[in-house]
């Protein structure tokens, strides 16, 4: 990360950038994996789109358009919405006891093709 203007920019990112590959290198370790996406529409519209199309298997809590917990094949996932200043919406994914690399590169996989897909179809029904 190069272009800072001032070196109080620098150490502020340097901080940042350190504190989120901690997270991340935990996260690994612990079989979690994490992802945040932002969508050009209203929370609860990213809700129920992700419920029809995120949610496999049993689901465990609702908090409508604030959370969705499910089970997916012996794992718990996650979905917590905010929303964002813009008008727009954003979903945290969090996906845990992938204990294995195979796992957590696989279920990467089929969640960016499914929030993707997400992306395009809020777009045309907007």
């Amino acid at each position: 990360h190069t272009g800072f203007k001032t070196a109080a920019d620098r150490a502020a990112h340097q901080g940042g950038w350190e504190g989120c590959i901690a997270d991340f290198t935990n996260e690994v370790q612990e079989g979690k994996l994490r992802m945040v996406r932002v969508f050009a529409s209203p929370v609860t519209k990213l809700f129920e789109t992700c419920k029809e199309r995120m949610v496999k298997g049993e689901v465990l809590e609702t908090v409508p358009n604030k959370k969705i917990v499910f089970n997916l094949d012996s794992t718990r996932v996650t979905l917590s919405f905010d929303e964002e200043d813009d008008g727009g919406s954003s979903v945290e994914l969090i996906h845990d006891h992938l204990n294995t690399d195979a796992l957590q590169k696989t279920h990467r996989l089929g969640w960016e093709t499914i929030t993707e897909s997400m992306a395009k179809t809020l777009v045309r029904n907007s």
